[in-house]
């Protein structure tokens, strides 16, 4: 199978991430297994036909999703909370869609969420408890066998507006849902017009929302966000380089993100320019200090 994938992505079908990601991909569920390497990259000769494809299609590096940092993700939240209901254009009117949009946001980035794994939670898949959201995901691209796994979110008050507590957020919505007559079994984040039809994983859904408020945000304030590099993988990118700025140690982002591989460091590759300075600074101290605990710059 490997060898007719790797024959069309040959000819052009694929960009060069694709390929190598989904080679990765193989030899891990391979070596997860205890089976032989049978995958692209531990075959001689499809080594040779990998070396034939990063030369056909130019060697260039994936495009990723660009990171939502946590002051993006802050303004985002002010500005639906503050300033979405007052029906501001380009921003949702309805209280429900304003904690929808809320909710959403806030789960992918803080449980790092993929796109499909969002679009697809329904009401029973969330339970609100003193000092924590549990979230129930029932399947995902690295759970094949459908046997779910659970999310734990901490009630993060420093990241909402001032006055507003996340448990209540999430509390006024799900009463908001059962008004509005969806069920346990209902979608968790559904359409504006009917809230019983949860929203699409593709493009046409939460990702096109998310880049009409990073573009409504930055054009009231002027920041320079590139709104285009932004997708719906932004939320569980940004999240991770997030926890990691805190001086979160990698196996439990690692642990959070539910990834099996070190397929983590992919997210985590982009340092923050006080990070850079520190690391020479570390030389002469003898030991590494994170700036972003200490207040240094």
């Amino acid at each position: 199978v490997w060898w007719f994938f790797l024959v069309w992505a040959s000819r052009g079908q694929y960009v060069l991430g694709t390929v190598e990601n989904y080679s990765k991909a193989v030899r891990h569920w391979h070596v997860s297994k205890g089976i032989p390497d049978l995958s692209p990259t531990g075959d001689r000769n499809a080594v040779v036909l990998m070396k034939s494809i990063r030369k056909r299609l130019g060697g260039e590096e994936p495009k990723r999703a660009q990171p939502l940092t946590t002051p993006m993700f802050k303004l985002l939240l002010l500005e639906l909370l503050v300033n979405g209901r007052k029906g501001v254009d380009g921003l949702p009117k309805t209280r429900r869609i304003v904690l929808m949009d809320v909710m959403w946001i806030s789960v992918g980035f803080l449980g790092l969420l993929r796109r499909s794994e969002l679009a697809a939670l329904k009401v029973r898949d969330l339970a609100i408890h003193e000092d924590h959201l549990a979230v129930r995901v029932a399947r995902s691209k690295t759970d094949q066998e459908g046997k779910g796994c659970q999310v734990i979110i901490g009630f993060a008050r420093e990241l909402f507006p001032e006055g507003m507590e996340w448990k209540e957020v999430v509390e006024e919505y799900l009463k908001l849902l059962r008004q509005e007559g969806v069920g346990a079994d209902g979608p968790l984040f559904g359409h504006e017009k009917d809230a019983g039809v949860g929203y699409a994983a593709k493009a046409d859904g939460l990702v096109k929302r998310l880049q009409r408020f990073i573009e409504f945000v930055d054009s009231k304030y002027q920041l320079g966000w590139k709104c285009d590099g932004f997708t719906g993988h932004s939320l569980r990118r940004g999240g991770t380089q997030a926890l990691r700025d805190a001086g979160v140690p990698r196996d439990v982002i690692k642990a959070q993100g539910r990834w099996r591989s070190s397929a983590v460091d992919v997210y985590l590759d982009i340092l923050k320019t006080s990070w850079k300075v520190q690391v020479v600074v570390a030389l002469g101290r003898g030991r590494w200090v994170n700036p972003d605990l200490v207040g240094e710059r």
